[in-house]
């Protein structure tokens, strides 16, 4: 039994990142075997929800040529019994790692948000990274050290993944002290001390204390030169013993303005990791995810103009949907492109109106196509592919109705919602068409400003 886990691991580690193996994979345990069933223990039910969800196809895929056969897998969480859960049955949302008493237990903590945990951060070329040495420094799995310095601009994460790190390293062990504070926090902590004769409790709190130390917008700290002085030693005494430092900031360590040398040094010395503005497929699941969490479907033409019109701040896309969720609710009414229209225009910046003209153009320069043959009755290939992005592309980056884009591509409205509807079913596919879309897109919004 133990072997054939063994070589298993062994499998699964040529064929997944060293990094996802040693957060997922190394921790599971072979619990036992019998002729049809393979039994796993995964050390809590974050791990399971997450091997469930990513990994069990392929276990299964690995696990068959080493028993020359097919074998069931169950899952179970460390700490219970076969059948708390088995490979079939998530873990409820409500069960996520719920941490009970924790502001008695942590007076100085900031309030964690319930929602900032790993299983509700959305991850994508722009934040993959980030994400998966956070997840290995809240399980202690890095090779690195226990200091994360997470760099982005607002909105789009970097509070989620640090506050994700606290709730798992919590969940795990919830005698941990966690202290939680902004960087403006710190430094009244620290005036208030001084004024009140209390610097050495100040000090025994931060650096003693303290197991898990989140300190967010790192940045305010420029100029401040005295608490600048108190954050060194406490960075190093936490570093010193083993503690985890988690820091969160708009602005790298060298680009921080009025920053000693020796705090600078300090902060160079944590793995920085920049979280960038999602592209285009990421801003999809992120709506989805949140249209899941809200209880409401959306349209595919709402997530693709939602994706196409908010770009780079994840907590509008979430803003997004919230105002959705609400309207639809409160009308009574179905969710539709209007209505996303109507929700969104004081979450976006006011540009120049789209125009058809300015679609067509663009296209017929990306497919080095004449404006006639776009128009022409035309159904091959080469003329009809161009047609449909110009099509769809007017339908989400526009207000013009099915029928005013019809009229200007010479088409009837069955023939312009088809047009729509395929190019729609070819994004869900993630072709490289829906490369082409997301391209085409920026293009147009850039080329409103320039015509």
């Amino acid at each position: 039994m133990q072997e054939i886990w063994q070589e298993l691991k062994n499998s699964l580690k040529n064929k997944i990142p060293d990094s996802s193996f040693h957060i997922w994979i190394d921790p599971i345990t072979c619990r036992s075997q019998d002729e049809n069933t393979l039994v796993l223990t995964c050390p809590n039910r974050f791990s399971l929800s997450w091997v469930q969800d990513n990994y069990l196809p392929l276990i299964r895929d690995e696990l068959e040529p080493l028993c020359g056969k097919k074998l069931n897998i169950q899952l179970i969480v460390a700490s219970a019994g076969a059948n708390e859960n088995n490979g079939t049955n998530k873990p409820k949302a409500d069960e996520q790692l719920l941490l009970p008493g924790l502001q008695t237990e942590v007076p100085y903590c900031r309030r964690l948000c319930p929602r900032f945990t790993f299983d509700q951060f959305v991850t994508g070329n722009s934040n993959s990274f980030a994400f998966t040495i956070a997840q290995a420094i809240a399980q202690g799995t890095s090779t690195y050290n226990n200091f994360l310095y997470l760099l982005s601009n607002t909105g789009l994460g970097k509070s989620h993944l640090a506050q994700a790190i606290a709730h798992y390293m919590l969940g795990q062990d919830k005698t941990k002290k966690l202290i939680y504070v902004t960087a403006e926090e710190f430094t009244n902590d620290m005036v208030r001390a001084l004024k009140t004769n209390t610097i050495e409790q100040f000090k025994e709190k931060y650096r003693t204390d303290c197991h898990v130390l989140l300190l967010e917008e790192v940045h305010f700290f420029e100029g401040k030169q005295r608490t600048q002085a108190e954050l060194g030693p406490v960075l190093d005494r936490l570093a010193e013993s083993g503690r985890t430092i988690i820091m969160t900031s708009s602005q790298s360590p060298k680009d921080i303005p009025r920053l000693n040398n020796a705090l600078r040094s300090r902060l160079n010395s944590g793995l920085i990791a920049s979280i960038l503005p999602p592209d285009y497929n990421t801003r999809t699941k992120i709506l989805q995810k949140k249209a899941q969490n809200q209880g409401i479907s959306l349209p595919d033409e709402v997530i693709t103009y939602l994706a196409n019109t908010i770009t780079d701040d994840i907590r509008q896309l979430e803003s997004s949907v919230i105002s959705l969720a609400a309207q639809s609710s409160l009308l009574c009414q179905p969710i539709t492109l209007d209505i996303a229209r109507e929700a969104t225009k004081y979450l976006v910046k006011k540009r120049e109106e789209i125009s058809l003209e300015l679609i067509q153009k663009i296209i017929c320069q990306y497919y080095k196509v004449t404006l006639d043959v776009l128009k022409s009755k035309s159904r091959k290939q080469a003329i009809a592919h161009p047609r449909h992005m110009a099509i769809y592309l007017s339908r989400v980056l526009t207000k013009h109705s099915l029928e005013a884009i019809g009229k200007e591509f010479n088409r009837n409205h069955a023939t312009i919602l088809h047009a729509v509807n395929f190019v729609q079913r070819e994004m869900e596919k993630k072709s490289p068409l829906g490369y082409q879309v997301e391209y085409l897109a920026e293009q147009i919004k850039t080329g409103t400003h320039q015509a």
